[in-house]
């Protein structure tokens, strides 16, 4: 892929908006402290309340939709609204529904399903969220509201026309032609800044939610991960890979993570607490996950999903207990990218396997 199509095939990714992705209830009072609040200051004073318990979890609520708004934010600043309005809480985007499909999914239209039923969700049912700004107050809002308008066909025959007036459930029947989105100002705001790269967002390939599905479905069977046998939700892998870039300096061959504060953000459930301390329940099943998930990221990388991406894992080193994780990576040009390497001590030792007996859990 050549430079310019490449700069079309990627976005700008706010951070703000990942680290929402990627943070729990217990993590959000300093996040929106530093990253929202300059704007959200602004807002009326009835529109801020006392905190009282944090509510606020984005976390695979809507990543399709956020990688079509990041792209839109990137690519067509044109069709948002609202941006100078400073009583205005939301950007607002009217496109087609074509349009939305090309945004959030590129050429894999296969997921249309998917993204369809997550927007007639959305519309039907707006999911409000509180957000905190500082220790002592938040703003409740609906992060993302979504209108969807519909439109028979004249040149369908009278007789079905009058079919589809009749149907109890005439809005699944009726297609949709396009699509309104208010999307809350504090995620996408810094893409209006004119920041540089790296201080505010980090690039990333268009629709890499609908790409990272299709890798899943598509490379099930493939040899480099069957022999990994531990299951995870796409939205685990999708948090993972977010957690990299929001750590990454875009400089040095390695990356070392934290494991705990790794798993606390992409899934809090594997980290107990005792003795004030903290530690991972399962460390085989969480390397295993990692590799799992390192290993799906360099395919894409290999097959040109991740094309736009900044870095893409190539290698990773850990000593049991798994307190550290490094994962070696490669930088935009991954054409001659190869398998993953496992440079650990440990390499040799048996990965995690789900008891036959039991159904094996999703992460």
């Amino acid at each position: 892929m050549d430079q310019n199509q490449n700069k079309k095939k990627a976005v700008r990714y706010p951070k703000a908006t990942a680290t929402a992705e990627t943070s729990k209830k217990k993590h959000h009072k300093e996040i929106y402290k530093n990253e929202i609040g300059n704007i959200l200051e602004k807002l009326e004073e009835q529109q801020i309340h006392s905190l009282s318990r944090t509510q606020f979890d984005l976390s695979g609520a809507y990543p399709y939709l956020f990688d079509a708004l990041s792209y839109i934010c990137t690519h067509r600043k044109d069709l948002v609204e609202l941006a100078d309005d400073p009583q205005s809480t939301h950007f607002r985007v009217t496109i087609s529904y074509n349009e939305l499909l090309d945004f959030a999914l590129d050429t894999h239209k296969e997921q249309k399903l998917l993204l369809l039923q997550n927007l007639i969700n959305l519309a039907k049912n707006p999911q409000g969220k509180t957000i905190p700004i500082s220790p002592t107050k938040s703003i409740t809002t609906i992060p993302i509201i979504v209108s969807l308008f519909r439109e028979l066909d004249t040149k369908l025959p009278p007789n079905e026309i009058k079919r589809l007036e009749n149907l109890k459930n005439i809005e699944n029947e009726i297609p949709i032609k396009g699509v309104q989105i208010l999307f809350f100002k504090g995620l996408f705001y810094r893409l209006f800044e004119n920041t540089e790269y790296g201080a505010d967002w980090f690039p990333m390939p268009k629709a890499f939610q609908a790409k990272l599905v299709y890798t899943l479905k598509t490379q099930q069977n493939n040899p480099q991960l069957l022999r990994y046998k531990v299951k995870g939700y796409p939205v685990t892998y999708r948090r993972y890979f977010l957690y990299l870039n929001l750590h990454d300096n875009s400089i040095g061959e390695k990356l070392t993570l934290n494991s705990i504060d790794l798993w606390e953000r992409i899934n809090p459930r594997e980290v107990e607490c005792k003795n004030g301390k903290k530690y991972l329940k399962r460390w085989g099943k969480a390397r295993t996950f990692l590799q799992k998930a390192n290993t799906v990221l360099n395919i894409m990388a290999h097959k040109g999903l991740l094309d736009g991406a900044k870095t893409a894992p190539k290698g990773v080193w850990y000593e049991p207990p798994l307190k550290e994780y490094t994962v070696y990576l490669a930088r935009k040009d991954f054409t001659e990218l190869s398998e993953l390497k496992d440079y650990s001590p440990n390499k040799d030792l048996p990965h995690y396997e789900e008891k036959k007996a039991s159904t094996p859990e999703e992460l």
